[in-house]
């Protein structure tokens, strides 16, 4: 009985922290269902630096892939940073079914002031310089002072 009173206070941390923020549509021809970070909600996710940030995503996949990988960059004074573009394990998908991506993104303290825009991006894994994009998120991020 503790065990199960345990469980139902983890799921609810989960949901009361993990809140829904919003996101523009930048490519894709997946469909995708919504945008979740941890201690974010709304138009402007602020961000303390050192401190982890659980993000995931909901997607419904265009075609089948056998592979997928993940794209996460930002855009600081003009320029693309990338902070990850990996292959994801055990990524493959079928359409017709919802698949929820999960990273963590910690953000360095050289950025606090600044107003990002970030990008996350899944794309099935290919050899082709071109390959196929299933969705492209943007949202914003404000990096504060802890």
């Amino acid at each position: 009985m503790q065990s199960q009173a345990l469980c139902v206070v983890l799921l609810a941390f989960t949901v009361v922290f993990a809140g829904n923020v919003d996101y523009d549509r930048c490519g894709g021809v997946g469909t995708f269902r919504g945008l979740r970070i941890s201690d974010c909600s709304g138009a402007v996710c602020e961000m303390i630096p050192g401190r982890p940030y659980n993000c995931e995503g909901d997607l419904l996949p265009s075609s089948p892939a056998a592979s997928l990988s993940l794209k996460v960059t930002t855009v600081y004074l003009t320029t693309v940073i990338t902070i990850i573009d990996t292959v994801l394990e055990n990524s493959s998908v079928q359409p017709g079914y919802l698949y929820t991506v999960k990273f963590t993104i910690v953000p360095n303290d050289v950025l606090v002031g600044n107003h990002l825009l970030t990008q996350a991006s899944l794309y099935h894994t290919t050899v082709n310089p071109n390959p196929l994009i299933e969705f492209c998120a943007a949202f914003h991020v404000r990096i504060i002072e802890g």
